[in-house]
């Protein structure tokens, strides 16, 4: 028996992000309008780093069900080649602060030298050093400390977009 295939959603359930592009501003089920300044507002689009699946795809869930434009990684390397690529605003970058390949620190200096407008959200151990927290609040940097809950990610995020310099209620809601 053959099963259709919905080119929309990845091996999770997700929805698939398509590149903000005209052709794919349509979706199933929707009909297709003409764009208006209201509707030209784009979603913000959060890039999510952290190397343990199990933390990675409830983080990607709740941020997509508040509406965010997800793109994640599961190593430094993989996150800084995706903000090489992707050739559209990322508004921030939460990441898991101690990653094997490429800590999270070391990603988030090597993106805000790119693109310095992006902010910047720092997943941390609760049993990670003081100095930790010292150098992500010096480098501009917020932290939430684990264990947290995707509710809390998403609070922490709206505060971390909303203090963007140059940025008013950048909130998606």
């Amino acid at each position: 028996m053959m099963r259709a295939i919905d080119a929309t959603t990845s091996m999770f359930g997700e929805r698939v992000l398509q590149p903000s592009t005209a052709q794919n501003l349509w979706q199933p089920g929707r009909p297709l309008t003409e764009t208006t300044a209201e509707t030209a507002q784009r979603p913000l689009t959060v890039l999510l780093v952290d190397d343990n699946h199990y933390h990675r795809i409830p983080l990607v869930r709740a941020l997509r069900d508040q509406e965010y434009d997800v793109l994640y990684a599961a190593s430094g390397p993989r996150g800084e080649e995706l903000s090489r690529t992707w050739h559209q605003e990322i508004d921030a970058l939460v990441v898991c602060a101690d990653m094997k390949r490429m800590g999270g620190f070391e990603l988030a200096r090597r993106l805000r030298r790119a693109r310095p407008e992006i902010g910047v959200l720092m997943m941390c151990r609760h049993s990670a050093s003081p100095e930790d927290a010292r150098i992500a609040l010096e480098r501009g940097f917020a932290v939430i400390e684990e264990p947290f809950t995707p509710e809390d990610l998403c609070r922490r995020l709206t505060g971390v977009l909303d203090s963007r310099p140059n940025t008013v209620g950048a909130s998606p809601r």
